[in-house]
């Protein structure tokens, strides 16, 4: 059965029936759900996307399970869903298992791997050293290189990226000063922008926060416009005095957030700054909410926890300090050694904490604020993906991708 681009394909039993023909038997069940699952949705997808996913559900079935799932994972990284079909999807995938950590050393001018931005629950894109930016899928026991690396005209060294709802477009930042907007199914750069030198971004909605070089925080409106003509507002948030080394985005999920910030119904931003302070800002009324002081030490780094209620700042001694966002104050320290801490994140669990630094990373127990594990290697960047199921470590040219309690260098 032929599937164009002018003939409506209807995911019915004799799709089903070729789909099933190309699977191993004991994967039958399992892809029954999936497929029943994906086919609820495209119903719920914007319609302009249809044809094509169909189209690709078909010839990745002629390849078999591995090309179906590709295929259908490529077609889910590059559409509009909207936020509930995407969910329903990643709940039925989220129940797979890697068994053992993948990783995947980078080869070629490729330089180290700066950050990682997870993409759905499969997927993630990374950015390095050498101006490259690459995408990624896991398929049960490998790490794919899923195409070619892009590399941006100035073959400058890229710090972040950032990926849109849609998950099609991605946004980087370059010590060149630019910004860079990628179409991830093209891949290739779209639009270029000129800004501030940008060390750190975080995604709100269409809207994207920056840190710099300098005192202020940044909120971008239009960096993930195509409209090449289409002008930059750039909003500043003022609440440092020195250089902003790190920022995050607190989305506005559950009473944690709400309860943060009741007087506004936007999203929250964390920063930490050389000027030894924490800032809380809220990001639809540009207001600073409160400041937490991390004295004597510079903080290079943020989080915050899923609720939205805990935050947490590494610093260039090595200390960890966790704080209440709604008070602001201090309710815990972590200290291991004098290695500067720029990468942190918190485990889904809510009670797990991992701090990367340039000579290793280390997990912690946040109920009694004890380290559980250590690992001896250089790291740049540590991202959960957005179902929590996989953690993704950058170390130098590798990328690793395990499941938390599987973690392993």
């Amino acid at each position: 059965m032929e599937a164009t681009r002018d003939q409506s394909v209807v995911l019915g039993p004799d799709i089903m029936q070729e789909i099933f023909a190309n699977l191993p038997v004991r994967s039958y069940g399992r892809m029954s759900q999936v497929c029943k699952d994906w086919n609820r949705v495209l119903k719920e997808s914007d319609r302009i996307w249809r044809r094509r996913f169909r189209e690709d559900f078909v010839q990745g079935a002629r390849g078999g399970r591995e090309k179906l799932l590709q295929n259908c994972s490529s077609a889910f990284m590059n559409s509009s869903l909207k936020i509930h079909a995407r969910e329903a999807y990643m709940q039925q995938l989220a129940a797979r298992t890697v068994t053992d950590p993948l990783v995947f050393e980078l080869e070629g001018p490729s330089g180290g791997i700066w950050d990682v931005c997870p993409v759905g629950i499969d997927m993630a894109v990374t950015c390095t050293e050498k101006g490259s930016v690459q995408s990624w899928n896991v398929q049960y026991d490998q790490l794919r290189l899923m195409n070619e690396r892009l590399i941006v005209p100035s073959g400058a060294a890229l710090t972040d990226i950032v990926v849109d709802e849609s998950l099609s477009y991605a946004v980087t930042c370059g010590l060149d000063s630019n910004f860079y907007l990628i179409d991830l199914l093209q891949r290739k750069v779209v639009k270029t922008c000129d800004s501030d030198l940008t060390l750190k971004m975080a995604r709100s909605g269409n809207l994207v926060v920056t840190s710099s070089p300098g005192p202020t925080v940044r909120i971008y409106k239009g960096l993930f416009d195509r409209d090449p003509n289409v002008e930059l507002e750039t909003i500043p948030l003022v609440g440092h005095t020195d250089w902003v080394r790190s920022v995050c985005v607190i989305e506005k999920r559950g009473s944690g957030t709400s309860q943060l910030n009741p007087g506004y119904g936007g999203d929250l931003a964390l920063s930490g700054a050389d000027d030894y302070y924490v800032a809380l800002f809220d990001l639809e009324s540009a207001q600073l909410l409160g400041r937490m002081s991390a004295q004597p030490s510079q903080v290079h780094s943020v989080a915050a926890s899923f609720d939205g209620g805990i935050g947490a700042s590494g610093n260039s001694t090595g200390t960890v300090d966790l704080w209440d966002l709604k008070s602001h104050n201090q309710v815990g320290a972590m200290e291991k050694s004098s290695e500067n801490i720029h990468a942190l994140s918190f485990c889904p669990d809510g009670v797990t904490l991992l701090a990367g630094s340039d000579r290793g990373l280390s997990t912690w127990d946040l109920r009694n604020l004890k380290e559980l594990k250590r690992f001896e290697s250089e790291i740049t960047s540590v991202r959960f993906s957005e179902a929590g199921e996989l953690l993704f470590v950058c170390s130098g040219r590798r990328l690793l991708c395990s499941q938390l309690d599987k973690l392993d260098f």
